[in-house]
């Protein structure tokens, strides 16, 4: 019981640590490299925070995988406390209800907006998501087919469970759980698809167009049919998250002053918040909810961890976000599966957990290549012309 409590311990002083000593380089790079990073030329914390929920997110899988490759199972243990397995579960849980709040938060905004251009939206988001997840599940075809044998998989079979990956749905491979090759990150990403094809509705309901707007209207058809078939792959209690952000966008424009008067007060009441939240409330249930969604509040106002989420560094390292979230689950693969680097019956969790600063390494080093080399491309084309 004293292991599993060390090694979150460890991890977690670890994961601030990296995050700590990498945000400290970024921010030190030459100005020519710097400058092509967006956020620098912005002033949100929820820039430096999108870094520190990818990191965590990545954290959380590094945990899951030392009992995967023990014993099978990609879930949290509960033999160490009921508190430090909702800790252990919220290390990931938290990250993922604010990344979707994060969205919410953004899209609602653009939905103020009288008028929007539907198929730039779809187009910039098609951009934004697809390039990067592609590249992931090329590394996710490949681990499964050397995992099972290209010869043991029939074609239809082989088909349909493609299929699946393609639209962000787990499928196995024959025997082989394949979500262990990318951390299984993609399901967030049809959740992500379900909101956006939602937006359509809420901007109509929020402006009142005309029911001779016949373009709105076809819009509304086509993303109906799209939102109604996620909705019969996805647990629709998840989208809670994106409902809650709104609160976020009502109170964004008028916390500030406030936040700025009781700053004091408040480095020293979020992160309680935030730790209660994490220790006292399982993940995803109706209070943990609301919870996360009070410190979003706070974040989107403004709040940054007294600077920290405004660090030059930290929002650079938010910038590779999604490449982090995307690419971390190919890298423990990598490393911990088809290198067989780390030998897990012979060493306990501590010694693991020790080499979480060289894996966030390897991370961020193919994080960088994967911004610069697939993400930014599509973001500088995206950039071109007439956007929402």
């Amino acid at each position: 019981m004293r292991e599993p409590r060390l090694g979150l311990v460890l991890l977690t002083f670890l994961v601030m640590l990296s995050m700590a000593l990498v945000a400290f380089l970024l921010a030190r790079m030459p100005q020519k490299i710097s400058e092509k990073f967006d956020s620098t030329h912005r002033d949100s914390p929820l820039d430096g925070l999108r870094g520190v929920l990818a990191t965590f997110v990545f954290a959380h899988h590094f945990y899951l995988m030392h009992r995967w490759s023990l014993q099978g199972e990609w879930a949290v243990a509960d033999n160490f406390g009921l508190h430090w397995m909702y800790f252990a579960q919220n290390l990931g849980a938290i990250p993922v209800s604010l990344f979707f709040m994060i969205t919410g938060f953004l899209f609602l905004n653009k939905l103020k907006q009288k008028e929007i251009n539907w198929k730039n939206l779809y187009i910039a988001r098609i951009r934004r998501i697809m390039p990067l997840y592609l590249l992931s599940l090329l590394f996710v075809v490949y681990a499964s087919f050397k995992a099972v044998g290209v010869e043991n998989v029939a074609f239809w079979d082989g088909v349909d469970w493609l299929f699946h990956w393609a639209t962000f749905r787990y499928l196995p491979l024959n025997d082989f759980v394949s979500f262990v090759s990318n951390a299984g990150v993609q399901w967030t990403l049809l959740y992500e698809w379900g909101f956006y094809f939602s937006l359509p509705f809420i901007h109509t309901a929020m402006h009142q167009l005309p029911a001779s707007n016949k373009k709105q209207w076809g819009v509304i058809a086509l993303c109906g049919a799209l939102f109604g078939w996620i909705i019969t792959q996805t647990d629709i209690h998840h989208y809670w998250q994106f409902v809650l952000s709104a609160a976020a966008v009502s109170l964004s424009g008028v916390l500030l002053p406030w936040i700025q008067q009781y700053k004091k007060w408040l480095n020293v009441a979020v992160p309680l918040l935030l730790l209660a939240t994490a220790f006292l409330f399982p993940p995803y249930t109706p209070l943990n909810r609301i919870l996360v969604a009070l410190l979003f509040v706070m974040l989107a106002g403004g709040y940054d961890f007294g600077g920290i989420l405004r660090h030059r560094g930290m929002k650079m390292l938010g910038d590779m976000s999604y490449s982090i979230y995307l690419m971390h689950g190919v890298v423990l693969y990598g490393v911990f599966v088809l290198g067989g680097w780390f030998d897990f019956q012979a060493h306990g969790l501590l010694v693991y957990t020790a080499t979480f600063p060289i894996i966030f390494v390897l991370v961020m080093l193919l994080s960088c290549i994967t911004y610069f080399g697939v993400e930014r491309p599509f973001l500088r084309r995206r950039n071109i012309g007439n956007q929402p």
